[in-house]
């Protein structure tokens, strides 16, 4: 079975400094709920990896922006991303309180400790986890093997791999989500990018 994660809300900030206004974002939410899409990731939790100035509200995604979508479109299974240091347990039980369903964090393959206890707690704070690999093209095969299976002792229900660098050639993604299927048991998801080579005159 396939399922689908939006993330225009929080990927597309990277656009507009994520200034996408709430009555757009329950907008947006609700014509991805009547299109069919599984999952609408809707923003940052308390900023991207580096701090941004000025950083709009799906920058962010503070409790009265979840909490306007989840009473706005009580059926969307809301998801949130964030970065281990940005977030601590008080913010995992109140995204889980104001209507997240899915908490999508980041994970480091050098220092996957605290990704790795806030994918735990999570799990008890009743919320589904994916743990997302970031530039999946850098890490070694046999590391991510290694931390995928942390994860999954963890009690992740998803491992996605994100090309941030958009890098990866279809032979290769294929053969990083075979080796995941083969070697855990959770669902495995996968982030692509199609960042455009720059002109250099």
């Amino acid at each position: 079975m396939i399922n689908n994660i939006d993330v225009t809300l929080r990927d597309g900030g990277y656009q507009n400094g994520f200034h996408f206004p709430t009555d757009y974002a329950i907008k947006h939410v609700q014509a991805l709920v009547e299109s069919g899409v599984e999952w609408i990731e809707i923003g940052y939790r308390n900023g991207s990896f580096k701090p941004i100035p000025d950083i709009g509200i799906t920058g962010v995604s503070p409790d009265e922006y979840i909490q306007e979508i989840h009473n706005a479109v009580p059926d969307a299974k809301l998801v949130v991303i964030a970065h281990p240091h940005n977030i601590n347990h008080d913010d995992v039980v109140r995204m889980k309180m104001h209507g997240v369903s899915l908490l999508r964090i980041c994970i480091k393959t050098d220092n996957p400790q605290p990704a790795l206890a806030l994918c735990e707690f999570a799990k008890m704070s009743g919320l589904r986890v994916s743990m997302n690999f970031t530039r999946a093209s850098q890490i070694n095969i046999n590391t991510l093997i290694d931390v995928a299976a942390q994860c999954e002792k963890a009690g992740a229900d998803i491992i996605c791999i994100a090309d941030s660098n958009g890098s990866l050639r279809p032979e290769q993604t294929s053969r990083l989500i075979n080796v995941l299927k083969c070697t855990t048991r959770v669902d495995v998801g996968f982030h692509a990018h199609d960042n455009p080579p720059f002109l250099i005159r």
